[in-house]
């Protein structure tokens, strides 16, 4: 029993990210990535693309999703990347 949680622990639930635009005032469509490093990889790759300023973006984890029952669980809001220096 405790294989097949782990198995669906590592294979089966996915976070669920959104990016903060700091000037624009919002949040862009959520997304789906298997682990903060995953998530951080997509958005330098959409920051090189679109040719962003990273300075006016904020990475958050809002939630997971179970792909197997397809539960939407919404967690703390958590800063991942491109958090605001601190004072």
């Amino acid at each position: 029993m405790a294989t097949r949680q782990l198995w669906k622990e590592i294979f089966m639930i996915y976070q669920v990210y959104t990016l903060q635009d700091i000037v624009a005032g919002v949040y862009l469509d959520p997304f789906l990535a298997r682990s903060d490093e995953q998530a951080i990889r997509l958005l330098i790759q959409q920051i090189k693309r679109n040719n962003m300023d990273p300075n006016d973006l904020r990475l958050w984890n809002i939630a997971s999703f179970d792909i197997e029952t397809g539960v939407l669980i919404a967690e703390k809001r958590e800063n991942v990347a491109l958090k605001e220096e601190e004072e």
